[in-house]
């Protein structure tokens, strides 16, 4: 029997990063430092890049994130923690300092890390543990946004299903377990868009023992598909961060227990983060549970899911819109917002943009586009 924990996203901030810099992790991770512990081997996504101040932010949308203080490795093993996981969005924020700094403190630190790399081939390598005398193999990858390796670069492994198709098949020869953990879906959205569960689904045939995802900043259901589980979100394990809803400070890991001739079994851990990391208790847990059964029951409903997600599209339409104004000036958008300023773009050139991102072809075409544009390589 193995038992395999595993936690979501990890950025020291704040209080939390006051702690970890006076070396007392006991504030942050003391109520859930045995569970951690008790597991035969235990991951966290690691979400940030650990940096030398001289470092330079990438260009990208949306913040850049990172912490300089060493000790936010020491507090993940001093808690209990193998491994991190590197395939996310931030991984590559502040570029190959970033990335090499990470990989050679871990490495320095004795810390597994999987799903990040110097380049493309690190990044995508299959990590294997010897536990309990049977073998784990762990597969960890992202979805594009800025933060992926390419042959020549460090960064994240990208979460592309044929490539994780070949992988599942090479863990599988070398493996009595494959796991893997994905990082991806839309932020704030507490369940998985259709499109994420038929490719997790697909992960499962393919040979996964297991798929566990995060990235959303909030929790969401599960499913056991043909007897194997797929947990869409496990919400932030250490995010701290002032003026938030409630449902970012919320979250759960997951214990898996791998027996052979078994099939996967589970246990999930919810707890309340912040300045703090406690284990969810009373009523609390108790509302927990409930909504985690309102999700479940979402997701094994094709025709819930779908319109769950078609009202969450109903809802950002217009903002979706907005974006692709070509006009950035604030008191413009205000008034376009409210329909009293034209938009700018056509129904023709919103049927152009729509061949360029549907069509598989074009959209390559555009990316490299843009990609030279803003003088980023695909090397």
């Amino acid at each position: 029997m193995i038992k395999i924990l595993v936690a979501g996203d990890y950025v020291p901030l704040n209080d939390a990063l006051a702690s970890i810099e006076s070396s007392r992790f006991d504030i942050l991770f003391g109520d859930i430092k045995g569970v951690i512990s008790a597991a035969d081997y235990s991951l966290v996504n690691l979400e940030c890049p650990l940096t030398t101040n001289k470092a330079n932010p990438i260009r990208k949308s949306g913040p850049n994130l990172r912490c300089t203080n060493p000790k936010m490795l020491d507090a993940l093993i001093w808690a209990g923690f193998n491994c991190v996981t590197l395939a996310n969005n931030h991984f590559r924020d502040y570029g190959e300092d970033g990335v090499d700094t990470t990989l050679q403190a871990c490495e320095k630190m004795n810390l597994d890390y999987v799903g990040g790399g110097h380049n493309l081939h690190e990044a995508s390598t299959i990590l294997y543990k010897n536990i309990n005398s049977k073998t784990v193999a762990f597969i960890n990858a992202c979805e594009e946004e800025y933060s992926i390796a390419t042959p020549n670069s460090g960064g994240s492994n990208p979460l592309r299903p044929i490539q994780l198709f070949y992988d599942i098949q090479k863990a599988r020869n070398k493996a009595d377990y494959v796991l893997l953990i994905l990082h991806g879906g839309i932020e704030r959205y507490s369940l998985p868009t259709p499109r994420m569960q038929e490719t997790f689904r697909f992960l499962i045939d393919t040979g996964a023992d297991a798929v566990i995802n995060h990235h959303q900043h909030c929790y969401s259901g599960y499913e056991i598909y043909k007897g194997h589980p797929i947990f869409y979100g496990l919400g932030n394990f250490s995010f701290c961060k002032p003026n938030v809803p409630k449902s970012w400070n919320e979250g759960f890991m997951v214990c898996l227990t791998l027996c052979e001739d078994k099939e996967p079994s589970f246990e999930l851990i919810p707890y309340l983060q912040g300045s703090s990391i406690s284990q969810m208790q009373g009523e609390v847990s108790q509302h927990f549970h409930k909504n985690v059964a309102m999700l479940n029951n979402i997701i094994s409903s094709p025709e819930k899911l779908k319109s769950s997600y078609q009202e969450l599209l109903n809802k950002n339409h217009k903002s979706s819109l907005m974006q692709l104004e070509p006009l950035k000036n604030s008191f413009i958008r205000k008034l376009q917002w409210h329909h009293l300023f034209p938009h700018i773009n056509s129904t023709k050139h919103y049927l152009t943009l729509l061949d360029l991102i549907s069509c598989e072809s074009h959209r390559e075409n555009m990316i490299h586009t843009l990609r030279h544009e803003i003088q980023i390589s695909d090397d």
